[in-house]
């Protein structure tokens, strides 16, 4: 009789633990400070996999007084945004949380301060961090860089370019000690925007890698192997994917017009000095190697087209550019950071990625003697 008590007292603390772990909840509670016209709602939306985007959760009433507040259930770890107006914030959500936000109102947007969440912490702090080990590792360099380029000091810029590739390895490191400090928070997948898969792909994998041994179900992690296949999924020899896009002068240019052609493409934007200490270097091998057996063709990514044309006229580049405003080209060939480029042989098949000018020019020496 005891064991039989005994038994079901078991299956009742069973019960309760199962209700416990799917009504477990995580809440958002807010404030908007000192705003006469406030918003009706605030947008609450997951992020979907496989679709890649953020499906409507939930439309959070803000009050008279612009204090807000909603809760629901935990049920995994995801990436969550909040739109405000226009304007959409990020929070990396990793257990049940009690979240508070205010909102204030700075020159033309909204100023979130979040509190109650670890993964989001994590998620803002990343870039910060990041620039701060650019900073002191670069910082210096990058002032120098611009005096040379406006001086167009060649031999200064050889030397500085140089001295970063000598100081490279240990950013590395920096690096990924960063990424490692993430342990496997849904932070990792803004995380890994900032860095260049052509440099650093090694640690993205291993980063991948972590979240799928960790948290293999979510959804974050789902779209970071998917990312890691597509990271892959261009290697040498492969075709490289068609595009096209509307020309400085407003004509539409395509992948398939460089058919027949040693086609060089350079992923760029007005604000990459890196990008731009390259152009000299690439305007002289254009002007050497121009045929109709070579050419080159610029990709401008998340420029603004008064800089982008700028730079243009400034630079003196002479080949094609197209402005990819939406990133569709840049997607496609997993530009995620600059500069990048590809060199296609005539039949559009990948021969190198991320060569530098002095590469190149052996490269073209080679096949055009």
């Amino acid at each position: 009789m005891r064991k039989t008590r005994f038994l079901c007292m078991y299956f009742i603390l069973l019960g309760i633990s199962a209700i416990a772990q799917t009504t477990a909840q995580w809440s958002i509670h807010g404030n908007i400070e000192k705003e006469e016209e406030l918003p009706n709602s605030i947008s609450l939306a997951a992020f979907s996999f496989p679709s890649e985007s953020f499906e409507p959760l939930a439309k959070i009433k803000i009050e008279p007084n612009g204090q807000f507040q909603w809760s629901g259930p935990f049920k995994t770890a995801n990436i969550y945004q909040l739109k405000i107006g226009e304007q959409a914030i990020r929070l990396a959500v990793d257990t049940t949380e009690a979240i508070e936000i205010t909102f204030s109102r700075g020159a033309d947007q909204w100023q979130p301060k979040i509190k109650g969440s670890s993964g989001t912490a994590k998620m803002y702090q990343f870039p910060a961090k990041l620039r701060e080990r650019e900073a002191f590792y670069f910082g210096d360099l990058k002032q120098e860089m611009e005096t040379a380029m406006n001086n167009k000091d060649e031999a200064t810029l050889a030397k500085i370019q140089e001295q970063v590739g000598q100081l490279f390895p240990r950013f590395v490191a920096d690096l990924q000690s960063l990424l490692q400090d993430l342990g496997s928070s849904t932070a990792v997948y803004g995380a890994l925007d900032y860095i260049d898969p052509n440099k650093g792909q090694a640690m993205i994998e291993q980063t991948i890698l972590r979240m799928q041994a960790e948290k293999p179900h979510i959804p974050v992690t789902k779209s970071l192997v998917e990312r890691l296949a597509k990271m892959k999924g261009i290697p040498i020899g492969a075709v490289a994917p068609p595009f096209s896009g509307q020309s400085m002068d407003g004509s539409t240019v395509s992948l398939g017009d460089y058919t027949g052609k040693y086609l060089y493409i350079d992923f760029w934007a007005s604000w990459c000095l890196a990008c731009r200490a390259e152009n000299p270097k690439l305007v002289a091998l254009f002007n050497t190697y121009k045929s109709a057996q070579f050419d080159m063709l610029g990709i401008g990514i998340k420029d603004k087209e008064a800089s982008w044309k700028a730079a243009i006229a400034k630079d003196g580049l002479p080949w094609t550019q197209l402005n990819d405003t939406d990133n569709g080209i840049g997607s496609a060939y997993f530009v995620m950071s600059l500069p990048q480029n590809v060199f296609l042989d005539p039949a559009g098949k990948i021969l190198y990625r991320n060569i530098g000018s002095e590469e190149l020019a052996e490269v073209l020496k080679g096949l055009f003697k």
